[in-house]
């Protein structure tokens, strides 16, 4: 069985830096729900860009979980970087 290691918060932010899809979790009228998304940084802030819809109408001022990760079956070698914290709309009008 593999073992797990814990990535510290210096090589998550490095990790996020180098990618750009995740997938965000928020709750769409009391059920999980899961979506794709292109992402970028902003310091420590993950920026999603999304058209009207779901994601939009639901995630501003809710708690979300924000999720990337990459396994190769080739090595058995995997990472996950999981982020949580409170979406904020940040569009301009």
């Amino acid at each position: 069985m593999a073992e797990l290691e814990e990535i510290g918060e210096a090589e998550c932010l490095e990790i996020l830096g180098r990618h750009s899809l995740g997938r965000i979790a928020i709750v769409v009228d009391g059920q999980p729900q899961i979506f794709p998304v292109n992402y970028a940084m902003n310091g420590r802030a993950i920026a999603i860009r999304t058209a009207s819809g779901s994601k939009l109408s639901h995630a501003p001022t809710s708690k979300v979980c924000f999720e990337i990760d990459e396994y190769d079956s080739s090595v058995g070698v995997g990472w996950s970087v999981i982020v949580q914290g409170v979406a904020i709309d940040a569009t301009d009008s």
